[in-house]
């Protein structure tokens, strides 16, 4: 015959919010923590330096350096990488005069 429990008698019941705690909240902040270190993780960031040679950010870098540092990763692709910098304040100064008459 199958055992038939009425009510348990050594475990405390949860309460509403430890419940919702555990089941809920804490895994949902787990997954979110983990998707902020993947996103923002060192190598996405370095690609993500790929969006600020869009014209519209581009007018507005202050640190080329910086930026040629970021974009150093996609090194193998330039034909001249040693010329980054120089087509990079060549690029911003021909979309800054586009980007002022306009």
């Amino acid at each position: 015959m199958p055992q038939v429990i009425d009510r348990q008698t050594n475990e405390e019941p949860f309460a509403t919010e430890e419940y919702f705690l555990r089941n809920v909240a804490i895994p949902f902040c787990d997954y979110i923590t983990k998707e902020l270190n993947t996103t923002f993780s060192e190598d996405n960031m370095a690609r993500n330096a790929l969006f600020s040679l869009l014209p519209i950010h581009i007018i507005n870098v202050t640190d080329i350096g910086k930026m040629e540092k970021n974009l150093s990763i996609w090194e193998g692709d330039l034909q001249s990488p040693s010329s980054l910098r120089h087509e990079i304040s060549v690029w911003k100064r021909k979309l800054y005069t586009v980007y002022i008459f306009y």
